[in-house]
C-alpha cells in the first residue's frame, strides 16, 4: 500500500484535498500557527510542505507588499494547485517551487520565518528537515511548527478508520510526531533552536457540506487508496456504518468534531 506521504504526489488528490481540507482543517490552523509564531509586514517567510499553500497564502497577506513568500513542496501536483490560486490585494507574492525539505536550496540567514504545517511528521528524516529550516533562518528569526496530536484529536477520521476495518478494509497508518509534546520541543533543541515551547490546541472544525462532502474529501484525499480497493457489496455497508456513527456529530447535515494539534514555535539563536 503506498505510503501515506507519498499519496500527497498523487494527480487525483490535491484538487480534492485542496477543496475539503482548506477551508475547514487547514485554513482555521494556518491562521493558529501565523498567530503563534506572528509574522510581521516585511518579513520574508518560508512555507515548507507548502501543499496547496495555504498557510502560504495567510503568511502572504501578513507579511504584505514590502514582504515575500516562498512556498516548497516535493509535490508536483499539489504545487499545480497552488500557483492556480490568484494572489490578494495588498499580499506579498508568492513564489512556489518544487524542492525537499533537506535540501532547500535557498541561501543561509535568508528568511525572518519559517513555517511548516502538517508536514514535519511525514518526513522520514525530521531532524534533517529541522536543521535546513534552521540554517534558512536569519538570527532571531522564528520557526511555527504544527502536528497534529496524538491519534489526531479528530473523531471524524476515527468513524472511518472504523468503519474500514467493519467491512473487512485496511485502515490507513496515520503519522504523527512522537507521543508527547516535550518529544517536538526535543527535537528543535536538539538541532539548536532556542526559546522553545509547544502548546497543544483545540479547533472545531465545521463540515458544511454533510457527509457527501466528507466521502468525496477523504475518497478523493487522504482514504482515496483504501476506499477504491473497497469491493462493490462492501461500499453500501461503509457508507450506512459512517451514516450511523457521524449521526452524533451531525446537527442539520452540518459535522462538527474536535480537531487536536501542537504549535511549536522556538528562535533562531544569535551570536554571542
Amino acid at each position: 500500500m503506498q505510503p501515506m506521504g507519498l499519496r500527497f504526489s498523487d494527480e487525483a488528490l490535491p484538487a480534492a484535498y485542496d477543496r475539503l481540507f482548506t477551508a475547514s482543517f487547514l485554513g482555521p490552523w494556518a491562521r493558529a500557527l501565523i498567530d503563534a509564531v506572528g509574522v510581521q509586514p516585511g518579513d520574508a517567510v518560508l512555507d515548507v510542505a507548502t501543499g496547496p499553500g495555504t498557510v502560504a497564502r495567510v503568511a502572504a497577506a501578513r507579511a504584505g507588499t514590502s514582504g515575500r513568500v516562498v512556498g516548497i513542496d516535493l509535490s508536483a501536483p499539489m504545487l499545480e494547485v497552488a500557483r492556480s490560486k490568484p494572489g490578494e490585494p495588498g499580499a506579498a507574492p508568492i513564489d512556489f517551487v518544487q524542492r525537499s525539505a533537506y535540501d532547500l536550496q535557498l541561501p543561509d540567514g535568508s528568511f525572518d520565518v519559517v513555517l511548516c504545517q502538517q508536514g514535519l511528521q511525514y518526513f522520514p528524516d525530521q531532524i534533517a528537515a529541522l536543521r535546513e529550516m534552521r540554517r534558512v533562518l536569519k538570527p532571531g528569526g522564528h520557526v511555527g511548527i504544527a502536528v497534529w496530536g496524538k491519534g489526531y484529536g479528530r473523531d471524524i477520521e476515527q468513524v472511518l478508520s472504523e468503519c474500514l476495518r467493519r467491512v473487512g478494509a485496511k485502515e490507513p497508518t496515520y503519522p504523527t510526531f512522537g507521543t508527547r509534546p516535550d518529544d517536538l520541543v526535543g527535537a528543535l533543541s536538539d538541532v539548536g533552536f532556542v526559546s522553545v515551547r509547544c502548546d497543544e490546541r483545540t479547533l472545531e472544525i465545521r463540515l458544511s457540506g454533510g457527509m457527501e462532502e466528507l466521502l468525496e474529501g477523504w475518497g478523493g484525499g487522504p482514504m482515496r487508496a483504501e476506499l477504491m480497493a473497497l469491493a462493490p457489496e462492501r461500499a453500501p455497508q461503509f457508507r450506512d456504518c459512517v451514516s450511523r456513527r457521524l449521526s452524533r456529530f451531525t446537527y442539520q447535515n452540518v459535522l462538527t468534531t474536535p480537531s487536536v494539534a501542537r504549535l511549536a514555535v522556538a528562535t533562531a539563536p544569535t551570536p554571542a
